[in-house]
């Protein structure tokens, strides 16, 4: 069973990738492919990250794909609303300095 839902959505330039649950090893095929879909798609991403609860280092390294993707590309990254468990876990390993933070939720 997936601990993840997803769906992407486009609105002027931008792919909106809005996530439920967990990222973590189980559901890192399910991430990425919500990710590597919105990449190919636009210059600008942001990931609503309000109903994600938790994210593990592998999740951390789909974002940093998608990071070196838009920045390759010209392209931005912003998360939305993390947990702040989520954010705790970019603030951690740094993530939180290489894309755009949209302001935690508790």
């Amino acid at each position: 069973m997936n601990a993840l839902d997803g769906i992407v959505t486009h609105l002027d330039g931008t792919a909106v990738v809005t996530m439920r649950g967990e990222i973590d090893a189980a559901s890192t095929p399910t991430f990425f492919a919500l990710v590597d879909q919105a990449v190919n798609a636009a210059p600008h991403v942001v990931f609503d990250m309000r109903d994600v609860w938790f994210m593990d280092s592998s999740g951390l390294a789909v974002f940093e794909y998608a990071t070196r993707e838009q920045q390759r590309r010209g392209g931005t990254i912003t998360v939305r609303q993390p947990s702040r468990a989520v954010m705790r876990t970019m603030e951690i390993t740094g993530l939180d300095r290489l894309v755009m933070v949209d302001a935690f939720v508790d």
